[in-house]
């Protein structure tokens, strides 16, 4: 079972199963989200973090003081007198946190209701500056693309909208030198990165790990959406906009990445493939060989017009 749980650890992120919920983090602090924690104020006493076993963990610096990996979160979460030693408990919380999409949770009485973004908020991080455009730059995207997509620029983040319907959903923010790797903007809810563009497509549709792997997929003439809030992530509306057309799933070559690439190729009954080998993901292939990228993704498409 150790094995499994291994695994399971490196498929979920601690962030993106709070994102989900609607609790909010700013970098690796947030107000304490878990039920058992009696909430006199909101100060930031929780805390995301790498142990040095490589695990992902949480730990509470305030009156509950319950730590853990991400599926104690879901077992203080989800599972009645949830405690971390007793396997019968743990197997409750993995099942648990599988489910995850289809549970509900409110948040500890007191604490605030998330509010939605305010419809012109990404146009605040315009025009982009000159190190969100080299940024751009460096992973593929042209001036067009990053137009095309409304990219922005908070400081040292580039900032990536996610609109669904018209309506602005979320705000993705990517490092563009430390820190953070991702970080949301407040207010943001899950959301289908290019949603408007391939709601009740008829042709092939990409479904790919990320937004800068979906920018470059349409930059080179492909339809191609993304998860905005992890790989994960998922909404039964994203299956009714795919409905029509004929899905490609490309996942990452690592074991988080096929784990959640097959899932998603069953949930949305695509054609699921990788990049070859000596690269990682689909993005590197692409920037390092676009020619030979083209005649595989070519030949994918026919497959899944077939």
């Amino acid at each position: 079972m150790e094995g499994d749980l291994k695994a399971l650890r490196a498929l979920y992120d601690i962030r993106e199963v709070l994102t989900d919920l609607g609790v909010e983090m700013s970098r690796d602090y947030g107000v304490c989200p878990l039920p058992q924690h009696a909430h006199h104020n909101f100060t930031a006493s929780f805390s995301v973090f790498i142990s040095p076993d490589g695990v992902q963990r949480f730990k509470c610096h305030g009156n509950c003081g319950l730590q853990g990996d991400v599926i104690d979160l879901a077992g203080y979460l989800w599972v009645s007198g949830y405690h971390p030693a007793d396997p019968v408990m743990l197997r409750r919380a993995v099942d648990a946190l599988q489910a995850r999409r289809e549970m509900t949770w409110s948040l500890p009485a007191g604490q605030p209701k998330r509010q939605g973004l305010p419809q012109k908020r990404y146009l605040d991080f315009l025009p982009i500056g000159s190190e969100g455009r080299a940024y751009a730059h460096q992973r593929g995207l042209s001036d067009h693309s990053i137009e095309l997509f409304g990219l922005g620029q908070d400081r040292d983040y580039l900032t990536i909208p996610a609109f669904t319907n018209g309506k602005l959903m979320s705000i993705k923010k990517r490092a563009l030198k430390t820190g953070m790797r991702y970080l949301v903007e407040k207010g943001s809810r899950k959301s289908l990165f290019n949603h408007d563009a391939v709601k009740y497509a008829r042709t092939v549709v990409f479904y790919v790990k990320a937004e800068i792997p979906a920018m470059l997929m349409t930059q080179l003439g492909y339809q191609a959406c993304a998860p905005g809030m992890g790989e994960t992530s998922f909404e039964e509306e994203w299956r009714r906009a795919l409905a029509f057309a004929r899905i490609v799933v490309v996942g990452d070559n690592d074991d988080a990445g096929v784990r959640a690439a097959s899932q998603r190729a069953m949930d949305l009954g695509g054609l699921l493939k990788f990049p070859p080998g000596p690269f990682k993901d689909l993005d590197e292939w692409i920037l390092a060989d676009q020619t030979g990228a083209r005649k595989a993704l070519d030949t994918w498409v026919r497959e899944a017009s077939a």
